[in-house]
């Protein structure tokens, strides 16, 4: 539970040290860009996010890391669950950049990772 909150606190830090607060919208769906072994988000998860991601994950086996780098949050709690639950079931790391910006089910998602880190993706 420490390393819950001392995470959220990071993220939380980050978030507001940022500067800018220009989020996708909600009401946007979320989209990948692959490259070489890592994700990257952007945008709101939903079961889209879910569902987009498997198939990802099916197709590129060897996938180590999804970088977070615009998720405001999630449409969906539920598929926002589950992906979190898929990805610290396979073992991929999750990432923030410098410039990421993440609220909410987004900071979920960050912690759902297998090892969690910051400016190193």
């Amino acid at each position: 539970m420490k390393k819950i909150i001392i995470y959220s606190t990071i993220i939380f830090s980050i978030y507001n040290c940022n500067g800018v607060f220009k989020h996708t919208q909600l009401t946007n769906t979320s989209n990948f860009k692959m490259s070489n072994d890592t994700i990257f988000l952007n945008g709101a998860i939903s079961k889209k996010t879910y569902k987009e991601f498997s198939k990802l994950f099916e197709k590129n086996l060897e996938l180590k890391a999804l970088v977070l780098e615009d998720v405001p949050g999630s449409i969906d709690d539920d598929f926002n669950l589950r992906l979190g639950m898929l990805i610290n079931s396979k073992g991929i790391n999750t990432c923030l950049k410098s410039s990421s910006i993440i609220a909410s089910g987004g900071i979920d998602l960050f912690l759902a990772g297998q090892k969690r880190s910051i400016k190193r993706c």
